[in-house]
């Protein structure tokens, strides 16, 4: 179920001493059998596991790294790349890599919005043109302080109970936008799950237009298109039907619009970008957004018993 490998041949995948990436994986995909009773969102799905993070510092500095990781994943046969980490930089050579390595494999990929706040300037890669950025909302629906500007979709993210790493192991507690990620890319795996011939447009198409409204109608800054709904998106890839014939829809989905070519003024539909909605590239005016040295750290914090 589990497989991976070292960018780093001096530290080993499976041993994350940070419990950083075991949280994140726990969310998408934990099985329910053994003490601690935690179950994933997507159990079946296997999971492939690339290290950017050292045990020490957190921290990666190359956008090459990030872009070799995704490439890896991919040779592996992954479909979905949760990135669950984030700098303030963006790198030209960063953004093309991703973008052809989408091209090339048929990926979705996911990133954490970040967890500086609103005001922050925005994150990389979440904010790269292509990428699903993902914000964190708590269990009553109300944004997380340190959610960033401009997600694409929002998900649990506030005391969200995974899997921890460490010498010992056990459970943990954790509140952030990558643990968020996790659960986009985990429905993700879910849908693709259900209906593996589904195209990247259409599992995208289905998680953005199946979104639960948290903010004003439509997309906005704070939400995005809304609170990811893994019922909805499976019946919105159903073409808008349930999945079994004496199922009812839930009452928070979305109408079913059937997917059409964009069109310039429509606020949900698969282009995904309303053209009210501000870029999400930073101005290159420095008095604007300064840009401080690029670091590459994890989107998630523990939180406290």
């Amino acid at each position: 179920k589990f497989q991976g490998l070292n960018l780093d041949t001096e530290l080993q995948w499976n041993i994350d001493l940070i419990s950083h990436g075991t949280h994140v994986a726990g969310i998408i995909s934990a099985i329910n059998e053994n003490e601690i009773n935690v179950d994933g969102i997507s159990p079946e799905s296997k999971v492939f596991v690339v290290r950017v993070f050292d045990n020490n510092s957190r921290n990666f500095d190359f956008a090459s790294g990030l872009v070799k990781a995704v490439e890896r994943c991919a040779l592996q046969g992954a479909r979905i790349i949760n990135m669950s980490l984030g700098g303030d930089q963006a790198i030209d050579i960063e953004e093309q890599g991703l973008s052809k390595l989408v091209g090339l494999y048929g990926l979705l990929l996911i990133a954490a919005v970040g967890n500086s706040g609103f005001s922050a300037p925005l994150i990389y890669p979440a904010s790269y043109e292509g990428v699903i950025s993902v914000g964190a909302v708590s269990e009553f629906g109300e944004r997380w302080f340190g959610s960033q500007r401009f997600p694409d979709l929002m998900a649990p993210g506030v005391n969200v109970m995974s899997l921890t790493g460490g010498t010992l192991g056990g459970i943990e507690r954790r509140s952030g936008t990558s643990v968020a990620c996790a659960h986009v890319a985990a429905v993700a795996a879910l849908l693709w799950s259900w209906n593996p011939s589904a195209t990247p447009f259409e599992i995208k198409s289905a998680l953005f237009n199946s979104a639960g409204d948290l903010g004003p109608t439509g997309y906005d800054n704070q939400f995005g298109y809304g609170l990811v709904q893994a019922m909805c998106a499976l019946i919105y890839l159903n073409d808008g039907l349930p999945l079994a014939p004496t199922a009812s829809i839930p009452a928070s989905c979305p109408p079913f619009l059937p997917l059409k070519e964009p069109t310039q003024n429509s606020t949900r539909s698969p282009t995904f970008i309303p053209s009210q909605t501000p870029t999400k590239h930073p101005t290159m005016d420095p008095t604007m957004l300064p840009i401080p040295k690029p670091t590459k750290t994890p989107t998630s914090q523990p939180t406290s018993q």
